[in-house]
């Protein structure tokens, strides 16, 4: 309370965050100022008139929509970003978006590291199917598929998910000949390493900040969030043809990847193929993977309708 006046809040809890600021020369002359507790904002007023303040309006906070503004600035940015790009990227105040990232940080919704902020935990878990029943059916769904890749080619071929820096192939179909690559790739399969990761990381801001803290990337661009340059002209070439081609595969391979979106958007695995140079064909390998991919996202739009129906409260029949 400050000369009489207090937010509804305030009245109901008994504390505040305090005044936001006084704005003089308001409408009429007159002079505001907003009291800000954690639910609501009340804008009082001072006439030249009348020396006694006046609660003219209760404004509901709106954290969510905010929220999500600077989730989303700091992902089209690359995955990092400091307090003064957010507010300039979200037409926030600073005080505003320190406030929300404060508490946005005790929910691990992001993390800072010095004067730079990136997606947290909470975030990122979100995006992953691995905590869910939407991977298993993926899995199930596409193995087929996987399958009828490896008999007309004879290409190695995998289906793989991003594990803290490193891929998980939660697929590998592969014959006789691959055993001790397939071998190599399931120990040892970095991110920036293998065709898959560089296709999540791409279409991933956080993991790829978060591969660049690991791998102590000093960040030659800083758009590429924290990566050297030319892995992140790389990586944006990767999101404009979404597949990649590395011929840095265990084994002298040659080797194709593209990414697999859920119904929002996300990248959530990554389809690759990969094979002896002297029988690789890009062209095939990339039409494989293009086709079981749109498999994959229908596996993922029917999982989605089938939780959706499996929710839906009966109706009664008219």
């Amino acid at each position: 309370m400050e000369d009489g006046v207090e937010t509804a809040g305030q009245r109901s809890r008994g504390s505040a965050e305090g005044v936001r600021g006084e704005v003089p020369g308001g409408p009429d002359g007159a002079r505001t100022r907003e009291f800000v507790d954690s639910v609501e904002v009340a804008v009082v007023t001072m006439s030249d008139e009348d020396t006694r303040w006046a609660c003219t309006q209760v404004v509901p906070r709106r954290p969510i929509p905010r929220a999500l503004s600077i989730l989303s600035a700091i992902r089209d940015s690359g995955g990092i970003e400091t307090l003064s790009e957010i507010s300039r990227s979200t037409r926030l105040p600073k005080s505003t978006v320190h406030r929300l990232l404060a508490e946005m940080q005790g929910y691990g919704m992001v993390v800072r590291a010095g004067y730079h902020y990136r997606h947290g935990e909470a975030v990122c878990r979100l995006a992953r199917p691995g905590s869910t029943q939407e991977l298993q059916r993926l899995r199930r769904g596409i193995l087929p598929s996987l399958i009828d890749i490896h008999w007309r080619t004879g290409y190695l071929v995998g289906l793989g998910v991003a594990s803290g820096n490193i891929v998980d192939f939660v697929h590998l179909i592969y014959s006789s000949g691959y055993c001790s690559v397939a071998e190599r790739i399931e120990n040892d399969s970095q991110l920036a390493g293998s065709a898959a990761g560089r296709v999540l990381m791409a279409f991933d801001p956080g993991l790829a900040a978060r591969f660049a803290v690991f791998a102590g990337y000093r960040g030659e661009d800083e758009n590429g969030g924290g990566l050297p340059a030319w892995l992140s002209t790389e990586l944006r070439e990767i999101r404009r043809r979404e597949v990649s081609f590395n011929p840095r595969v265990p084994g002298a391979l040659l080797a194709a990847a593209v990414p697999v979106f859920n119904v929002t958007g996300t990248a959530v695995a990554a389809l690759s193929v990969a094979a002896p140079r002297r029988v690789f064909n890009s062209r095939e390998a990339h039409s494989s993977l293009q086709a079981t991919r749109m498999a994959a996202q229908r596996i993922l739009r029917e999982t989605v309708a089938a939780d959706w129906r499996s929710a839906k409260p009966g109706r009664p029949v008219e």
